[in-house]
């Protein structure tokens, strides 16, 4: 062999070595861990969404991988804590994708900041499924890779409206965040209770973290509407709650899904007696509670409708997993799939919004 014949067998030999070399570090191993990323509020005024999500999820993982996880490979949740705010969560997110190689990402609850981290799911053909952020603008917003197994504003508007005029309102004041969730909830409401004869006789805005409302409660308080409806999250709700009280504003008060959290009538104390609320629908049957003992043994307390959703959500991905190397075979599998889980049937249509889930009323005690 001549010597550059032997040159030549010597570089081929080397770059074959390089390349299987670099596949071996680029692919998993079949034992590997399969990562998914979960970018929730963990800490914050919004942490009871972040930290119930993830109770539901932690559930979901432990039962997935007794089982044998995905294909035999472990599933694993790499959590992120956003904080309730977008630049967090799109730099979680970033991460996420860049260094934990994810396909799919949970999260968030504050629909604006998930509407933060649409883009770069999309960019990036990376899934990103929620169990709490329920603004309309997600629905045309949220990209092709976008999936959510809560349901939708659109129905929580229609569902307050009609109690408005159920209870005889025929005028209402609004009060609400400058958030996409906020501002959306308030022009569906508007829109449905215009349609059932209502009117809406004043709007004040108020923003994240505001804790005095007494300006915008004085000039609703002025337009002297027969109720008042409040978009806000738990702490801001609960300050309003007291200062209507202090206020000597008789009117009665309803409030948004978000009134549901522990933020809520740990803020406004008796101030929350009565209120009138929206939540997303409890589950019942065989199901729902083999999963609520379940969770009861594991963390000493109820389930609430987030942590099933979660629940739900992880054992949807994992099967959506199963036979799928990228985010956009996990998105063709959502896509076409019919899931039975602890929260009944869970279906998508063309936009990522769930298909069938809805509301219901409750009175605070």
């Amino acid at each position: 062999m001549s010597r550059k014949a032997l040159i030549a067998v010597i570089v081929v030999a080397v770059v074959v070595l390089a390349v299987a070399i670099w596949v071996a570090t680029r692919q998993p191993s079949s034992t590997e861990a399969l990562k998914i990323g979960a970018v929730f509020p963990l800490t914050g005024d919004t942490a009871s969404y972040g930290q119930a999500s993830k109770r539901g999820i932690d559930l979901a993982i432990e039962e997935i991988n007794a089982k044998g996880g995905v294909a035999g490979r472990p599933l694993k949740v790499v959590f992120e804590d956003d904080e309730g705010k977008a630049p967090k969560a799109v730099s979680a997110l970033q991460k996420l994708i860049t260094a934990d190689r994810v396909s799919v990402v949970m999260g968030s609850a504050g629909s604006s900041v998930t509407l933060a981290m649409a883009p770069v799911t999309n960019e990036n053909k990376v899934v990103l499924i929620t169990p709490v952020s329920s603004s309309p603008e997600l629905t045309t917003k949220g990209g092709p890779y976008f999936f959510r197994v809560c349901p939708s504003d659109v129905v929580q508007a229609a569902m307050m409206a009609q109690w408005f005029k159920d209870d005889g309102r025929r005028t209402a004041g609004v009060i609400y965040l400058t958030t996409s969730w906020g501002e959306g909830l308030k022009e569906e409401f508007i829109s449905k209770f215009t349609a059932l004869g209502g009117r809406v006789v004043a709007t004040e805005a108020c923003k994240e973290g505001d804790r005095d409302l007494r300006a915008q409660l004085t000039k609703a308080k002025e337009s002297n509407p027969d109720a008042l409806y409040a978009i806000t999250h738990g702490r801001e709700g609960g300050a309003l709650l007291r200062q209507a009280k202090e206020l000597g504003i008789t009117q009665p008060i309803y409030g948004a899904d978000v009134w549901g959290s522990p933020e809520l009538t740990e803020s406004a104390g008796d101030a929350a007696k009565g209120v009138k609320i929206i939540l997303p629908t409890k589950y019942t049957g065989e199901a729902y509670q083999t999963f609520a003992d379940t969770f009861k043994k594991r963390y000493s307390q109820e389930p609430d409708v987030y942590s099933a959703y979660a629940y739900d959500m992880t054992r949807l991905i994992a099967q959506a997993l199963s036979g799928a190397d990228d985010g956009t075979h996990v998105r063709d599998n959502l896509r076409k799939m019919s899931f039975n889980g602890v929260t009944g049937a869970t279906e998508f249509d063309q936009n990522g919004d769930v298909i069938g889930k809805g509301f219901e009323r409750k009175v605070l005690p």
